[in-house]
C-alpha cells in the first residue's frame, strides 16, 4: 500500500513538472514580445511530501502518518478573481480522512492599498475509495486582510463548512499574523471553532514557516515548510502535532 501511494504521488509530481517546465519554456521562446506585455494572470503549483497530516487552514491535526499534497492556484490579475485546487492523500492508508480534495473560487475587492476583502466559495470532496464520498459538502470563507507594514499583514478568515449536504455545519475563525519577505514566510495563527451550529468547539494556536528560495532551474524552486498546531481547549479530544514538508514549487 505504501509503495502504491508513493508511486501515485511521484507520478503526479513528475507529470506536473513536465507540463509546467514546457509551459515556462514556451513562454521564454516569445522573447521580448512578452516583456512589453502586462501580466494579466499567474499560475502556481506546489507539491509537498509531509511527515504528518494536518488541516492547517482550520487548525486541526489529522494524524502523524506521512502524506502528499498538491496545490494549483490560478489568479486573474485583471479582474481580481482566482481558483484553487488542492488534493491531499495519506501515503500509507487510503481510508484515512486526509484523503480529500478542495475546489474553491475567490473574488478580491481592494479598499485602498492596504485592505483586501475576499469572499470564497467551493466544495470539499471526501475521497475515501471514491471521487466524492460521504462527507462531501460545500463551504464558504470570508477573508479580510490588512497590510499594516511593508512585509507584514494581519488577516481573519471566517470559514463555514458542511453547509448543505451533511447537516454538520461548522464555523471556524482563523486570525493570522504574517511576515513575508521574498522567499521567506512566517506566520502565527489562532483558530477558534465556535458552537453556533451546536457542534463541538475548540481553540488552537500554531506557527508556519516556509522557505522557497532555492532554485532548481528557471521555473522550479525547492520548497521547505514547518507547521505546528497546539490545542489550548477543546470540547472533544484533539491532537497536537508538528509537520515538516519538502517538495517543489513552480
Amino acid at each position: 500500500m505504501i509503495r502504491s501511494n508513493f508511486k501515485s504521488a511521484l507520478s503526479l509530481l513528475t507529470l506536473l513538472s513536465i507540463v509546467f517546465s514546457t509551459y515556462a519554456q514556451d513562454d521564454g521562446a516569445m522573447g521580448d514580445t512578452l516583456k512589453v506585455k502586462k501580466k494579466t494572470s499567474t499560475i502556481s503549483v506546489t507539491n509537498l511530501f509531509n511527515t504528518g497530516s494536518m488541516y492547517y487552514f482550520t487548525g486541526v491535526v489529522s494524524n502523524n502518518k506521512p502524506s502528499f499534497d498538491t496545490k494549483f492556484v490560478y489568479d486573474n490579475l485583471r479582474h481580481n478573481w482566482g481558483v484553487l485546487f488542492f488534493k491531499s492523500f495519506d501515503l500509507i492508508d487510503r481510508n484515512e480522512a486526509i484523503n480529500y480534495s478542495l475546489i474553491v473560487l475567490n473574488k478580491r475587492y481592494f479598499i485602498g492599498s492596504r485592505i483586501i476583502i475576499s469572499p470564497q466559495a467551493g466544495t470539499q470532496l471526501n475521497q475515501i475509495g471514491t471521487i466524492a464520498g460521504p462527507g462531501t459538502d460545500f463551504l464558504t470563507n470570508l477573508s479580510i486582510n490588512y497590510k499594516f507594514a511593508k512585509n507584514m499583514s494581519i488577516s481573519n478568515d471566517a470559514v463555514m463548512q458542511n453547509l448543505v449536504l451533511t447537516n454538520r455545519a461548522n464555523w471556524t475563525n482563523r486570525i493570522k499574523l504574517q511576515y513575508q519577505k521574498e522567499s521567506f514566510l512566517i506566520s502565527a495563527d489562532v483558530w477558534h471553532r465556535n458552537r453556533i451550529f451546536n457542534n463541538p468547539g475548540y481553540l488552537s494556536v500554531g506557527t508556519f514557516l516556509r522557505y522557497s528560495g532555492i532554485k532548481l532551474n528557471s521555473v522550479m524552486n525547492l520548497v521547505i515548510t514547518y507547521s505546528q498546531i497546539k490545542i489550548l481547549n477543546a470540547d472533544t479530544p484533539r491532537k497536537n502535532g508538528m509537520m515538516i514538508s519538502a517538495g517543489i514549487g513552480f
